[in-house]
């Protein structure tokens, strides 16, 4: 299916840019300061009375992730509002962005998930027992009595 972003919004864009940009400062601010602070122990041991200036590189850690967090959190929210201003208006003019998706069924690389906003259904209570009368406990049958053996035929007298 062919599908079309014809804008983004402004705001949703600036809040993840901030979030990012924020993220990435803070952590470039980290390299920083240790690169910092590795320059200028190297230039203490190299030039050593002549660069008491340098000190204060190694100690602006605790200032300097957190000042690059905020600069490049606002710097690259404003920057990136206004390509999403500029491309919502030409994607007004001109179209925006083209994209096909496709539909695919659910792997084991790939689950599928399903979220509910209601709780799943309580299970049926279970059916009530049945009734039934007990029984009174039968007594022994006696074994049955042996029959006679059968007797033999009987002949008619014959008339003679």
């Amino acid at each position: 299916m062919m599908y079309e972003i014809k804008r983004f919004s402004i705001w949703s864009v600036a809040k993840i840019s901030f979030v990012l940009g924020a993220i990435f400062g803070f952590v470039g601010g980290m390299f920083v300061w240790m690169f910092a602070g590795l320059l200028s122990q190297i230039a203490l041991d190299e030039y050593g009375a002549g660069m008491e200036g340098m000190e204060g590189l190694s100690g602006m850690g605790i200032v300097l992730p957190f000042f690059m967090a905020i600069f490049y959190g606002v710097l690259s929210m404003v920057v990136n509002a206004i390509i999403t201003g500029l491309y919502n208006i030409l994607a007004g003019m001109v179209g925006g962005v083209e994209m096909t998706l496709e539909a695919r069924t659910p792997t084991a690389a790939y689950p599928q998930h399903v979220v509910t906003t209601a709780p799943p259904a309580p299970a049926p209570p279970p059916p009530p027992p049945t009734a039934v009368p007990p029984q009174p406990p039968q007594p022994p049958q006696p074994p049955p009595a042996p029959q006679p053996p059968p007797a033999p035929p009987s002949t008619p007298p014959s008339a003679g």
